[in-house]
């Protein structure tokens, strides 16, 4: 396949490309793409590929006309607490302005379809906020976000499910690799301080260690 025909087929957010268009006055390469409403537009091949366009433009008209349906979440300029939480949800991962962003749509976490496009239908499958210390928690952090991976979480619970730090290559939380002495190190973290629970010659029994903490300092169940 020619470089000229890389992108064609291929969907970015509400387009779908379909053949190479003729480049701008500065040479910039652009494709023409169809949108999902089924309107055709031409457009440059890094906006596509940095998300910086994701629609002809009707994308954003139904954001903004969601901030004032009346559903309940909106009225008189104020939104309820998830209509927020979807709403910077979106800009988080879709934003590249946004300060959250290279945390979240920097690194691939994505919003599924159903959301992205659609407040009533994250709020029909989220339900409403169970209270005030409750916002949205992904259970697995190296997903996006979805109906099956997504729940409202408070603080506490989140603490419990925070990313695997940078430094661990085990992929397995709270346990790591020391290569000087070749073993697994298993420790936990229980009010704010660091417990120290072993070292193993397998990842199997440092995790299982890891396991048995969680639901002895964190009464989570298995």
């Amino acid at each position: 396949m020619t470089k000229s025909l890389e992108l064609v087929g291929q969907r970015f957010w509400r387009f779908i490309v379909l053949e190479r268009a003729e480049n701008d006055r500065h040479g910039k390469t652009r494709w023409k793409c169809l949108c999902d409403c089924g309107t055709i537009s031409i457009v440059h091949g890094s906006a596509l590929k940095r998300g910086n366009t994701k629609s002809c433009g009707c994308l954003n008209d139904e954001l903004r006309k969601t901030r004032f349906i009346t559903h309940g979440h909106s009225s008189e300029g104020k939104t309820s607490p998830e209509y927020t939480a979807w709403y910077c949800m979106i800009q988080r991962c879709t934003n590249p302005k946004n300060k959250d962003y290279p945390n979240y749509g920097g690194r691939g976490i994505t919003v599924c379809n159903r959301w992205v496009n659609s407040f009533e239908s994250f709020l029909e499958d989220m339900g409403e906020k169970p209270s005030p210390n409750h916002s949205v928690e992904r259970k697995n952090n190296n997903a996006g976000y979805s109906p099956e991976n997504c729940t409202w979480a408070d603080k506490v619970q989140q603490s419990r499910n925070q990313r695997t730090a940078r430094n661990n290559r085990t992929g397995v939380r709270g346990v790591y690799w020391e290569k000087r002495h070749e073993k697994y190190y298993s420790k936990i973290t229980v009010n704010k301080k660091e417990i120290y629970l072993g070292s193993f010659d397998t990842i199997e029994e440092a995790a299982e260690t890891r396991i048995k903490a969680e639901q002895k300092y964190w009464h989570k169940s298995s």
